[in-house]
């Protein structure tokens, strides 16, 4: 266990992820980070293996972020009064109650804590001796414990972990088949389940929604590229799909995970190296 203590600004993105991005003063930062190397014995000495894995417990003081509408609308009545940045935020008709306007801005949320885990593992080897090319498989899995964000100060903690845009598991993996000038990749992105509302919304008011609404589904989303250059490298054509099951994106929802509004795409396209050309 290595503990560090370091006071900067920092971006909180780079951090604990997007529904957290701002900027902040780190109070700590507890991380624990196994690693692995090795390569196969004598009869596979073109394998190679790796491994990685962290445990994080990060505390942000004085952090800044820009709050999403459906947050800002949270944060205006769970603060300790209503007199606060985020109701000012808002405009309501006066005649339906609605909101008419809004402004998102950064504001200051007194201070995020988060807590997790991940590993990540990398293989790679050459079947024949490398007659049969080379694959390289990659898998990353990632956990979150815990991420709380109060409000302002004095207002009431949002415990996000689990909710829309912060669910407790995610992972990606792919493999990657290379054959001369040829590539093929498969990749599959892993989303886990999570709330469609807010916990707090829920505790509330327990028939906010139907039980089979409550949560979204855990999902899969597959993608295939290939490739193929020239012997002198100039140009690689390639093609490929994304999204190939055609997940779509939860109705309703402004924040998604991985999914885009297009669903499952494909594409192709040449590069070129100009260096290459003469240019």
């Amino acid at each position: 266990m290595v503990s560090i203590t370091h006071q900067s600004s920092v971006p909180i993105a780079q951090l604990i992820g997007q529904r957290t991005a701002g900027a902040g003063i780190v109070d700590r930062i507890a991380t624990a980070v196994p690693t692995m190397a090795g390569c196969g014995s004598p009869r596979s000495r073109n394998t190679v293996s790796t491994g990685s894995g962290s445990l994080r417990a990060i505390r942000l003081t004085n952090a800044v972020r820009t709050a999403s509408l459906n947050e800002t609308a949270q944060f205006c009545v769970d603060s300790a009064s209503l007199d606060n940045v985020f109701c000012d935020a808002i405009t309501r008709s006066e005649t339906t109650g609605f909101v008419s306007n809004y402004l998102l801005s950064p504001e200051n949320v007194a201070f995020i804590e988060t807590a997790g885990a991940d590993v990540t593992v990398n293989y790679a080897f050459e079947p024949g001796n490398g007659s049969l090319g080379r694959f390289n498989l990659r898998g990353t899995l990632g956990y979150l414990d815990k991420l709380l964000v109060p409000p302002a100060n004095g207002g009431i903690v949002d415990h996000n972990q689990g909710e829309n845009g912060a669910p407790e598991w995610v992972g990606t993996a792919d493999i990657t088949w290379t054959l001369d000038n040829f590539t093929l990749n498969y990749g599959v992105q892993y989303i886990g389940d999570q709330l469609r509302f807010e916990k707090d919304q829920i505790a509330g008011d327990p028939d906010i929604a139907a039980p089979e609404f409550l949560t979204i589904n855990d999902r899969f989303v597959h993608d295939i590229r290939a490739g193929i250059g020239t012997d002198d490298e100039r140009a690689n054509f390639f093609l490929g799909v994304n999204n190939l099951t055609n997940e779509l994106p939860i109705r309703g929802l402004a924040i998604q995970q991985v999914v885009g509004w297009m669903g499952r795409y494909f594409y192709a396209g040449i590069r070129f190296t100009t260096d290459k050309l003469g240019f």
